[in-house]
């Protein structure tokens, strides 16, 4: 039996022959998405994920307020994260059930692909006296950035210098304050605004340190103090450095962080995994807060399909098998061994529902298709099924690949011997009893 890795999707698909057991126990134990995360934009096939760090948690997508499916790729947008001291990696990993796959294929062919897709559906910073930064960001004009700070403009070189140094210790000293306050990798509404505000208002401090700068080089080429600017330029260089770093940090704090996971084909479990880790070392994750956040969906068919599993008892199907028998003088021959007719497989269903009953519409009939787990593609069932809640009962025909011999070469001994065997198919009749996979609530 092929049994699928419950730690990418916990809904137990690698199910045992106590299915229905195992499978409401891992679904009453997995955490779903709580309503409204998800987005659906049908008109541009697309689906957007909104992870607030801040109160996320991992969780598995149900699907209740709109379906991901093959035609949609999906945005993850992470927000209320600590750019500032942490980055954060997204890894996506998918794997498929491929019993999913091959109906979804086969419905595509049987309903000529588009038959049924119209059903569808702020801390304060602390004052300097005499010219602070604070004092000149308040009085900046952008227009005339000279305007408000002229006051504060040396008269000569070495008051200007005076002054321009004093200026990049205040800048320092305040951003290493801002960075010390926020430190833990998730970030409340006040902890986002505060940092846009701090953002907003020392957009200008790279402007005021640059006017310095301008003033101080006209000075400094006057009085022959070039040396001495070049040394102090240095640290100015540093200090609009480490600004220019926390602008473009801070506005993944304000604007998040997204990730797109391209379309998938339909049956495909998709799990993004999203890490925070350290920059620089600020704090550990233990005591910074969760430092990890998965999301989980599962791709559906453009159809309206209902997927469903269940054990299937298939009656007709000849299960006879056929070993070689090497032999020196000749070819092989094929000795045929005798199987049962009857056979009972775990197998996965796509269903329509054409006719539907109760105020909750989780009542009806439905038009069925299923192969199983083990083999997919190898048996094939077609018939009605009628489903009552998250319970289907399924009838109908199966067809089967089987094996036939050819060229029997012993008349009536027993076992039969073939000169060749060739694949051949088979058709019988089949019940299941099964539920519903998705959706489950």
């Amino acid at each position: 039996m092929r049994a699928l890795r419950i730690t990418v999707f916990p809904l137990a698909l690698g199910l045992a022959p106590a299915i229905a057991l195992t499978v409401s126990a891992a679904v009453a134990a997995t955490t779903w998405c709580s309503e409204g995360l998800v987005a659906i934009d049908r008109e541009a096939k697309s689906a957007s994920v909104a992870i607030d760090w801040n109160a996320a948690r991992s969780c598995t997508y149900g699907g209740t307020d709109g379906r991901i499916d093959e035609r949609m790729s999906v945005t993850v947008s992470v927000d209320h994260f600590n750019f500032l001291h942490y980055g954060l990696r997204f890894d996506i990993e998918r794997e498929t059930i491929e019993a999913y796959a091959e109906l979804a294929d086969f419905w595509g062919r049987f309903l000529n692909l588009d038959i049924l897709e119209q059903l569808a559906v702020r801390r304060a910073v602390p004052k300097r006296l005499g010219c602070s930064l604070l004092e000149l960001l308040q009085s900046f004009d952008e227009g005339d950035p000279q305007l408000g700070a002229g006051s504060c403009l040396g008269a000569g070189w070495e008051d200007q210098s005076v002054r321009w140094r004093k200026l990049l210790r205040d800048a320092q000293l305040q951003l290493a304050d801002h960075l010390r306050t926020h430190r833990t990798i998730a970030l409340s509404d006040d902890g986002v605004r505060a940092i846009g505000d701090f953002r907003k208002a020392h957009y200008k401090a790279v402007k005021l340190l640059e006017l310095f700068k301008r003033v101080a080089l006209e000075l400094a080429a006057t009085n022959a103090q070039l040396d001495l600017f070049g040394h102090i330029e240095d640290r100015h260089g540093e200090i609009v450095s480490s600004y220019q770093l926390f602008d473009s940090r801070a506005a993944l704090v304000e604007g998040g962080r997204q990730q797109t996971v391209r379309k998938q084909t339909p049956g495909t479990l998709v799990s993004v995994t999203m890490t925070a880790s350290s920059l620089d070392g600020a704090a550990g994750a233990a005591t910074a807060g969760k430092n990890q956040v998965v999301f989980r969906y599962f791709v559906h068919s453009m159809y309206p399909l209902l997927f469903h599993a269940g054990p299937a008892y298939s009656d007709g199907i000849d299960g006879s098998e056929f070993e070689a028998l090497s032999r020196l003088s000749r070819d092989d021959l094929f000795a045929k061994i005798e199987g049962e007719e009857e056979d009972l497989d775990l197998s996965a269903f796509l269903s329509w529902q054409f006719m539907s009953f109760g105020s909750k519409r989780d009542m009806g009939l439905m038009l069925t298709f299923g192969t199983g787990f083990e083999d997919p593609g190898r048996k094939l069932f077609g018939g009605l099924s009628y489903r009552w809640g998250r319970w289907i009962v399924s009838g109908g025909w199966i067809r089967a690949e089987v094996e036939e011999g050819q060229g029997r070469v012993d008349g009536e001994a027993e076992p039969a011997l073939f000169e060749a065997v060739r694949k051949g198919s088979d058709v019988g009749s089949f019940v299941s009893v099964s539920f519903k996979v998705f959706g489950i609530r």
